[in-house]
């Protein structure tokens, strides 16, 4: 079996104990270099992890001869550029979760390491720990019968945010899309792996508490292969901290708790309640890790990849809505899957909606039958039935913006159409963020 060589960029929390010492202890992995921007903690890091080498630039990993995959731990709105960098490389890379900002970002990833022919993984290790294992193979055991629903509760105290501080990146939208996303993801992606695909999904966020500008409450409702269905809610502003799954099926119930380690299993049946402990590795992303190394050594599959988890991030869209656009992110890349028109997201007060994505206006179940929904999509706005009839007979179709009645005299009036939406006047000058690590 061949040793297969690591390099990480961003060597941060994640990669002190839950992740960093998995590279360099799973079975015929090396970890051979780290990189991050600030020297002295690259440098740190290093040395007491007992790596040969560090770095302060990507590509110092990224073009290494003697690095075989590379492990993408840094914040989440730089995983697409990192991602795609190492796919030009042509080097097998896993992804800390959650994978992208956006279903879209996700399957711009997807598409770069198909068309490099190689690999990609993202960090759901809950896939590949034992107690997770254990639960999926009571499931299909039957051990509670047929699963007829499935529940999950969250609960955490607000944190304390001091005055005059920057907000935590995890809820700053600059940076990223909150607590649900960072964390309720795990969750998702569990219960896609224990289940199979969520369809139908449904949600609601909103920011009751007003202590950062992200979502702190969130509920969301879908279905599950064999007419499961499933439930759940996500409160960061209660009075106590609660995390548990419970499956309830035809002749029993089980319990689980995603995110704190060492709760063990619960069945019950028969109207006794049973213990099964499965304590976790002390590095929870070892398993998952040997995993990826055995792949790449022709041994089996490692159970998350960059699929499963666009999967994963494509409900955490439809439950959030659209990811809102980031200061300085090229404007011009749709954030739509191609030909489709995304349902308004929820806002606070606001009635939920399905997170569904239609072909066309026409396709909504509240407009299907309708005339509307006769209608192709519009080729222009003269071509809308909203807009039928509204358009001089003698006029001929606009080529520009500016010829639009109600934009004639106006600034944008004065310009030609913009070929990227970055040289709109509102846009220009932005520029793209600054990606490091």
């Amino acid at each position: 079996m061949a040793t297969i060589r690591w390099g990480i960029i961003g060597c941060g929390d994640v990669t002190e104990v839950k992740s960093g010492p998995a590279f360099y202890k799973a079975r015929d992995s090396q970890l051979v270099a780290v990189m991050r921007r600030d020297a002295a903690k690259a440098a740190d890091f290093a040395r007491r992890h007992g790596v040969a080498r560090w770095h302060t630039d990507a590509d110092d990993i990224i073009k290494a001869r003697d690095i075989d995959a590379v492990y993408i731990a840094t914040r989440t709105d730089t995983h697409l550029e990192y991602a795609l960098r190492c796919a030009a490389a042509g080097k097998p890379t896993y992804v800390e979760k959650p994978m992208a900002m956006d279903a879209t970002e996700c399957s711009l990833m997807r598409s770069a390491f198909a068309a490099a022919g190689v690999p990609l993984w993202v960090a759901y290790y809950r896939r590949a720990l034992p107690r997770f294992v254990r639960v999926k193979e009571l499931l299909e055991s039957g051990a509670i019968g047929t699963p007829r629903v499935v529940r999950t509760t969250l609960r955490a105290p607000l944190p304390a945010l001091p005055a005059g501080e920057p907000l935590p990146w995890r809820v700053d939208p600059a940076y990223g899309r909150g607590h649900f996303f960072e964390g309720a993801c795990h969750a998702l992606d569990l219960i896609d792996f224990l289940f199979g695909e969520l369809s139908d999904v449904h949600g609601t966020a909103v920011n009751q508490a007003g202590a950062y500008p992200t979502p702190d409450l969130v509920t969301a409702t879908y279905r599950l292969p064999g007419g499961v269905l499933g439930t759940g809610q996500w409160c960061y502003a209660a009075d106590s901290a609660a995390d548990v799954t419970e499956v309830t099926g035809s002749t029993g119930r089980l319990r689980y708790s995603t995110s704190k380690m060492d709760e063990p299993i619960t069945l019950v049946t028969g109207g006794q309640e049973q213990r099964i402990p499965v304590p976790d590795p002390q590095h929870v992303q070892q398993p998952l890790v040997q995993s990826i190394v055995d792949e790449l050594n022709g041994q089996g599959r490692c159970p998350s990849t960059g699929e499963t988890a666009f999967r994963t991030a494509q409900v955490t869209d439809w439950i959030l809505g659209p990811s809102p656009a980031r200061t300085g992110v090229n404007q011009t890349t749709d954030r739509r899957p191609a030909g489709r028109t995304p349902i308004t997201p929820t806002y606070a007060g606001s009635r939920s909606r399905s997170r569904t994505w239609c072909r066309s206006r026409g396709d909504h179940p509240r407009v299907r039958g309708s005339r509307a929904a006769q209608h192709p999509p519009p080729q222009s706005r003269w071509d809308h039935p909203a807009c039928a009839g509204s358009r001089p007979a003698t006029s001929t179709r606009k080529t520009w913006k500016s010829d639009h009645p109600r934009m004639r005299g106006s600034r944008a009036g004065s310009m030609s159409s913009a070929t990227l939406t970055r040289d709109h006047p509102r846009v220009r000058g932005s520029r793209l963020p600054d990606l490091r690590p």
